[in-house]
Parts: structure tokens; sequence; C-alpha cells
């Protein structure tokens, strides 16, 4: 693990080789006193690592990308509302039912036992996972490992396609992986035109 992830061995056995996501962002440059962002590990911030001072949720928390989501929807979308576009909201996630019906408490959102049922049901439905590598909140091997051990017949295998993109939780904000992303999906929808 001191090779996979370039975290000191005597921080991986105090953690019982389980070392999380934030103890990972925190660690992994503590002798820069700097730490990573989670939802983009190319990002860097200064101090101990803290959800609210994440450098990504600095960002995207402030004014020019709210300012900017609120004009997309308005002008673009001829949105219409009283209400605020808020990225964030403590208030709605300390409230969220984070019990999945089919299969119980998980303790976080998991989907993929209800894709799984959804495509040996249908037989036609078709998923697209957009992956990326530098993202720590829904990493890469992760969504891999739902997929791989989704319960399924071999012939629903080929309506899953898999796409990876450069960037972090939000790739649409770099315009390369946003022109790869847009390509990607042309070329998921190509069978249906």
């Amino acid at each position: 693990m001191v090779d996979y992830t370039g975290l000191p061995f005597d921080f991986i056995d105090r953690h019982n080789l389980r070392v999380s996501v934030y103890n990972f962002a925190d660690e992994i440059l503590k002798d820069q006193k700097s730490m990573v962002s989670i939802y983009d590990s190319r990002v860097i911030g200064y101090g101990g690592f803290d959800i609210n001072n994440d450098p990504i949720l600095a960002v995207i928390s402030g004014g020019p990308f709210i300012s900017t989501m609120n004009d997309y929807l308005q002008t673009q979308l001829n949105f219409k509302t009283d209400h605020t576009y808020i990225p964030l909201n403590e208030e709605a996630h300390a409230l969220w039912n984070w019990i999945d019906k089919e299969q119980g408490d998980m303790g976080f959102p998991n989907t993929g036992f209800s894709l799984s049922n959804a495509l040996k049901r249908t037989g036609f439905l078709r998923i697209f996972v957009a992956s990326v590598l530098y993202d720590l909140v829904t990493p890469y091997d992760n969504t891999v490992h739902l997929v791989n051990h989704f319960d399924l017949p071999r012939n629903c295998l080929k309506n899953i396609s898999f796409f990876t993109y450069e960037g972090g939780h939000m790739m649409y904000l770099n315009s390369e992986a946003h022109k790869k992303f847009k390509e990607g999906l042309i070329k998921f929808y190509e069978p249906l035109q």
C-alpha cells in the first residue's frame, strides 16, 4: 500500500490498512503543509484537510460559479424561478434519507442494485458510465468494481459503455474533457439515430 498510495507505512499501519479519502487528502502532502482536494486530487490547498476547506469547494461555492449557473439557467435554459441556485446544502444533506429500499441501510447513495435489476428486466436499457481519474469522491476503480459486480447475464454487458476522462469530479469544467465527454455522449447515442 505504501507504493500504491505514496503514504508512509506507519500512517497506513496506524489506520489498520483502511485509509479514508479524508485521511488520504490530509496526509499525502502534509510534509509540504498542504492537502489535496477530494474532488480533484490535482488541486492543492494550503493547510490540513477539512471538507469545508476543500480548495474545489471554495471555487464552486463562491460567487462566480453560482452567478454563471444562475445566468445559464435563466438565459440559456429559460428557467425562471424566485429560488437561488445553491451548489451545496448542508441542511438537505443532513436530512437526506440514505436508506436504499432494495438493499437496506447502505449509509451512502448506491444505484448499482437498481441499475442491475433494470438491465436484467428490460434487455434494452443502456448505461453510459463516465469516470474520471482524479476524483476521490467517486473513484474510477469503485465504479468499475460496482459494475463488475452487477449480477448480469452476459448479453446485458454489451449495454454498458465505459468512458474515462482526465479530470476531477466535475470534469466538464475542463474544456478538453468537456469536449471528449460530448463526443462520448454522441457516440453513445449514435445507435438511436
